[in-house]
């Protein structure tokens, strides 16, 4: 095959209920000029029987076998082989529109772009939600507006406080088609999440940002996110995670501090960190955490009086947040760590019972 226009990656690691919807929804594309890219990464499932069997079906896959070193490992390797002349990112446990490469690629290359973005459905066992945006169906971004977006990426500020959750589609890598010359070109790769636990897509984008001019979000939900997987590295309890992600806040404070950026990112940072503390209390009342319920407040209190946790909460801004949230940011700016974990103890009540 000459140059793709698009190359798609998807790393694959025992997924095997959902792998034939994704694979489909990717053979189906309305752009046929693409490859996709399929990172097998020691799946010990039925999952690679799936991706040969598609193989045979597809000459566009190219199928890439190896053991098991996780998902940014896998991203990593299959952007050394990716030729296209676009980028794109799809997870094994989602699927896309059929025409979602087409109608993205068509608006990149129209308006000569680096990064074109959409928005999504998130896809439950029971039922679908998309995710809406306040915004015309096309808007382009230029200059100041990159700047914008590259700082909402480290963390939000101001207004953005009371609705961080419009933050968490700038930071995914799928639901996007980069131009792939300046991320080969700049050696923009993912970091291996033994080392920062989670958000390596929002770092790779963190870095990616800096080298793009011209951007375009599209308001349509071409992207299909899958939430009903258990298995998803997402839905573990991690014991390593506080450790992990102070090594994200230093490897964000290094970018900050090498690129010379100016004090509404070192603001956005500590905003990030701040409100870190849900995840990482999330992730201590996770039901995987067999620890007693003093063992797991004792670590709500380790992680409030971490130093880097403890200075970014100095000056944190609760006005902006509803009153939950401002009374749960209230008891870790103040440490008061056993109603901050009866708070989270709730949330996640809700969240995996209701």
């Amino acid at each position: 095959m000459e140059k793709p226009k698009i190359s798609v990656i998807v790393p694959v690691y025992n997924v095997e209920k959902y792998l034939e919807r994704c694979f489909k929804s990717l053979i189906t594309q309305t752009l046929k000029d693409i490859e996709i890219i399929v990172v097998n990464d020691g799946s010990t499932d039925k999952s690679l029987n799936i991706i040969n069997s598609f193989k045979d079906r597809d000459s566009r896959l190219i199928v890439i076998d190896k053991e098991n070193t996780g998902v940014s490992h896998c991203r990593n390797i299959a952007m050394d082989f990716a030729k296209g002349e676009y980028l794109a990112f799809v997870d094994s446990d989602d699927w896309i529109d059929n025409n979602m490469l087409e109608d993205m690629y068509e608006q990149a290359k129209e308006a000569e772009l680096d990064l074109v973005m959409c928005t999504y459905m998130r896809e439950f066992v029971t039922h679908s939600k998309e995710k809406t945006f306040n915004s015309p169906e096309v808007v382009i971004y230029k200059k100041e507006d990159i700047l914008n977006l590259h700082r909402k990426l480290i963390g939000p500020i101001n207004e953005e406080l009371g609705n961080p959750e419009n933050l968490d589609s700038l930071g995914t890598v799928w639901g996007k088609l980069y131009r792939l010359e300046p991320i080969k070109h700049n050696r923009v790769i993912f970091a291996d999440l033994q080392d920062i636990g989670s958000n390596e897509d929002s770092l790779f984008n963190i870095h990616a940002f800096k080298f793009i001019k011209k951007a375009a979000f599209i308001n349509k939900p071409f992207y299909h996110y899958w939430k009903g997987n258990e298995k998803s590295i997402t839905s573990r309890y991690n014991p390593h995670l506080k450790s992990q992600w102070l090594n994200l806040f230093e490897k964000i404070h290094y970018f900050i501090e090498e690129n010379d950026l100016d004090i509404t990112y070192k603001i956005a940072l500590k905003n990030r960190i701040c409100m870190s503390v849900l995840g990482l209390g999330l992730n201590e009342c996770s039901k995987e955490n067999m620890s007693s319920i003093l063992e797991k407040i004792k670590k709500m209190e380790n992680i409030l009086s971490e130093r880097v946790i403890s200075e970014a909460y100095q000056n944190f801004d609760l006005k902006k947040f509803p009153v939950h949230w401002r009374l749960f940011y209230c008891f870790n700016k103040y440490k008061i760590s056993l109603l901050s974990f009866f708070m989270l103890y709730a949330i996640e009540f809700l969240r995996t019972r209701v």
